[in-house]
C-alpha cells in the first residue's frame, strides 16, 4: 500500500545520502518520516499556496490593482466542521491499522495546518494589543522558526479558539492603557 510505497523510497534514499553517523538511527528516521511524509508533503504544498498568495496579494496592493481587501491573520475563523475533521482523523488514525489509519494519520496533520493558521491569528488578536506590536512580532515568528515545538502550541491554541473565544474577549475589553 501506500506506506509500503513510502517506505520503501525512504529506504532507496536514506542510502543514497546515509552517512555512518545516520546508520544507527537510519531505523528510527526511516519509521518517523515514513509515519507522516505524505502529510508532511501535502502541508508544505498547502502552506507554499498560501504564501505565494500572500504574495501575489502584497503586490496587487502595491501596484494599486487589488480588487479586494487583504485578508488579515487576526480574523481567521475555521469552519466547525473542520474540528470534527480534525477529530474523526486523530480517532481513525489512533485506532485504525493498515492504510486506513495511515491516511488518517496524515490527513489529521493536514487539518493540523488551519488549526495552525487560526492559532497564528489568535497571535496576531493577542500582539495588536501591544504598543510594539512589530518586535513583538518579530520575537515571536524567530522563536517558532527556532524552536519547532512552538508550532505544536499554536496549532493547539487555533484548536482551542472555537471554545475559549480568545479574541471575541478581546474585542469586546479596551485596550490596556499605558499610566503616565
Amino acid at each position: 500500500g501506500l506506506e509500503g510505497a513510502v517506505l520503501a523510497f525512504m529506504t532507496a534514499f536514506l542510502k543514497s545520502v546515509g552517512t555512518a553517523e545516520a546508520a544507527g538511527n537510519e531505523a528510527r528516521v526511516k519509521t518517523l518520516i515514513t509515519a507522516i511524509l505524505p502529510g508532511l508533503v501535502g502541508c508544505s504544498w498547502m502552506f507554499m499556496v498560501i504564501v505565494n498568495g500572500a504574495l501575489a496579494q502584497g503586490l496587487l496592493l502595491g501596484l494599486q490593482r487589488h480588487r479586494r481587501p487583504p485578508p488579515r491573520l487576526g480574523d481567521i475563523v475555521l469552519p466547525s466542521w473542520l474540528l470534527y475533521a480534525l477529530a474523526a482523523s486523530l480517532l481513525i488514525g489512533v485506532v485504525g491499522d493498515g492504510g486506513v489509519g495511515y491516511i488518517a494519520r496524515n490527513l489529521a496533520l493536514m487539518f493540523a495546518l488551519a488549526f495552525f493558521f487560526q492559532g497564528l491569528g489568535v497571535i496576531h488578536a493577542l500582539i495588536a494589543r501591544l504598543k510594539a506590536r512589530t518586535m513583538a512580532l518579530i520575537v515571536f515568528y524567530v522563536l517558532l522558526i527556532l524552536l519547532g515545538w512552538t508550532a505544536l502550541l499554536v496549532v493547539l491554541l487555533g484548536i482551542v479558539e472555537p471554545f475559549v473565544a480568545i479574541r471575541a474577549r478581546l474585542a469586546s475589553r479596551p485596550p490596556r492603557q499605558e499610566e503616565k
